[in-house]
């Protein structure tokens, strides 16, 4: 088994804290400034090379993704530690189907403080989710 650990964190900034590209009536209630962080633990298992006998050929087999995103500027009067409104987060689990290329069921769960992308984009919510997840690949690989 090969166990491969990826990390990552940055700052995302949004064109409408320098006012320019914003809808109208976003400046002041959405969070221009983003705190992002991933961390992703990959599980690979061995098999057996059908072709070339005693080499060994990796696919995966379980991941676990934690991403979380922190509104780091000032909006909407909330203060730099309200968690409520400021934090996302979410967990998911992969495991790949042995059967099928490129394709897991997926199980996760997460906290919106402030939605990305949604109209209710000011809504605070936890959710849950299952389902399939798969590569764009379109059965061009191997």
């Amino acid at each position: 088994m090969i166990i491969n650990q990826y990390k990552t964190i940055g700052v995302e900034i949004h064109s409408g804290l320098f006012g320019k590209g914003s809808a109208a009536g976003l400046p002041g209630r959405y969070g221009w400034v983003r705190v992002n962080g991933s961390y992703m633990l990959n599980l690979a298992k061995a098999y057996d090379d059908p072709i070339k006998k005693d080499n060994k050929l990796f696919a995966n087999w379980q991941r676990l993704q934690f991403d979380f995103t922190y509104i780091a500027d000032k909006y909407e009067n909330y203060k730099a530690f309200n968690i409520k409104k400021r934090l996302n987060v979410s967990l998911k689990y992969y495991y790949h189907l042995p059967f099928l290329q490129d394709v897991s069921i997926l199980a996760g769960g997460g906290y919106r403080g402030q939605d990305d992308y949604n109209i209710s984009f000011q809504s605070s919510y936890g959710y849950g989710i299952v389902g399939l997840a798969s590569g764009l690949s379109f059965l061009l690989n191997k």
